[in-house]
């Protein structure tokens, strides 16, 4: 039987423009005080608990600080893959949940009702999207051995495609998968099977987000 790939994918930090309740998509925010907090506590917990050997991280701030810290605590190189970015939110980018109401309606309702995205200028597509984050997983299984750990990390759009891809749930909706700040899921890939260990943890914040998930991280919506 082939060794399996163990792939530890992790959302960033929280970044100052979460704290604001701003949607991102590329903007390049930067880890908010809150945020450098969490990414130390998640970069302790991936290196006690963990022996990896590499990190594939977004390139944007967030991410890429997010990954700083695990650098720090696991001592395993850092390589920066654009595909792994958050989606390009055109228009929206920066605009707070209300602002978003007043001026595109149709994408709260979409958004609410987890349904395909309607076309907003500058916006990649749904098909775009998805697209990408495949290069973006196909290379990061490319460069992971056979009986190694990676570490991933990235957005909660990204991940969220990342899984759907893998788990081929296509027709699930453009949020099939919830993803905090600075929370763990792990998947085991060996050939053609996928299998998902953990989802969105946060124990390492002394969180158990099944039974009690806390407002601070459930206040802003993970795009």
């Amino acid at each position: 039987m082939p060794l399996k790939k163990q792939l530890l994918l992790v959302r960033h930090a929280q970044s100052q423009a979460n704290s604001e309740g701003r949607v991102q998509g590329w903007m390049d925010s930067p880890l908010s005080e809150h945020g450098h907090f969490q990414a130390r506590r998640l970069a302790n917990r991936l290196a006690a608990e963990f022996e990896a050997d590499k990190i594939f991280a977004s390139p944007l701030k967030r991410a890429a600080e997010t990954a700083a810290y695990i650098q720090q605590a696991t001592a395993c190189p850092v390589h920066f893959n654009k595909h792994l970015k958050e989606r390009n939110l055109g228009a929206l980018t920066g605009l707070t949940k209300q602002e978003i109401r007043d001026r595109f309606p149709e994408m709260e309702r979409a958004w609410a009702n987890n349904l395909p995205r309607p076309p907003i200028e500058g916006m990649e597509t749904d098909a775009e999207f998805a697209l990408r984050v495949q290069l973006a997983t196909e290379a990061v299984l490319r460069d992971t051995e056979p009986g190694t750990t990676a570490i991933v990390v990235s957005h909660g759009g990204a991940l969220n495609q990342m899984l759907k891809n893998w788990l081929r749930l296509e027709k699930t909706g453009s949020s099939t998968f919830t993803f905090y700040n600075a929370s763990l899921t792990i998947v085991d890939v060996r050939d053609a099977y996928v299998k998902l260990v953990l989802l969105n943890g946060l124990a390492h914040l002394g969180v158990d987000n099944v039974k009690r998930p806390p407002n601070y991280l459930t206040r802003h919506h993970p795009r």
